[in-house]
């Protein structure tokens, strides 16, 4: 069959949200070593459960912790992501320096008439969290299906380039750490993460990711 040569936890939510999470990452890399040892597992994620012990203790375990921050503000988080709960992100960032660098951060840049991520103030506060925790990759990406709100408006690649450009002028991040997701990469980006998680929403998990690699 066909080798197996990524694993990706993403969902219809968030992954770590299942009150199993632990032990499914567990279950996964104990999987993985025995068919797939040259697999890589990654898990995205929105970070907002990232302070519970056993939760960040599970994200350290795998090869590719993908982990969300949209905006460098409480405001403009509760604006664009519309957390349900207590949210704060200097418990997060510091629960983040755990990690010691080892996670990719993953920002979406968007403007509306509420919010613009790349306003000065916001983005020199985003920069200053990539300096603080130094993430080994950063993933940034924008935009690209419609959306309720007609306000919202998407960046450019080259815009996108030009917001983190001082972080490599810096040395504080190398091209090589960068990844810039463009409107058509982004687009199967989300078809494939909907499908995945529609699909493991569903069903068994342990008999999911155990068929999966079987018939692989």
């Amino acid at each position: 069959g066909v080798p197996v040569d990524s694993i990706t936890f993403s969902g219809n939510g968030e992954p770590t949200m299942n009150p199993d999470f632990p032990q499914i990452i567990d279950t996964t890399l104990r999987l993985r070593d025995k068919y797939f040892p040259q697999a890589k597992v990654s898990v995205l994620s929105n970070a907002t459960l990232i302070g519970r012990k056993s939760v960040a203790e599970a994200l350290m375990k795998v090869d590719n912790p993908i982990l969300k921050i949209d905006a460098a503000s409480d405001e403009a988080v509760r604006k664009i992501n519309k957390p349900v709960g207590h949210y704060c992100l200097d418990e997060i960032v510091d629960s983040l320096k755990a990690f010691e660098g080892n996670f990719v951060l993953q920002t979406m840049f968007l403007k509306s008439s509420e919010v613009d991520t790349t306003v000065p103030e916001l983005l020199e506060r985003w920069m200053d969290i990539v300096r603080l925790l130094k993430p080994r990759e950063i993933m940034v990406y924008t935009i690209d299906r419609e959306t309720p709100d007609k306000t919202l408006g998407k960046y450019t690649v080259e815009e996108m380039t030009a917001f983190v450009q001082p972080l490599i002028d810096e040395g504080v991040l190398t091209a090589g750490q960068l990844g810039i997701i463009g409107s058509a990469l982004l687009f199967v980006y989300a078809v494939g993460k909907f499908m995945n998680g529609f699909i493991a929403d569903y069903c068994n998990i342990r008999r999911f990711m155990f068929t999966g690699l079987a018939i692989s």
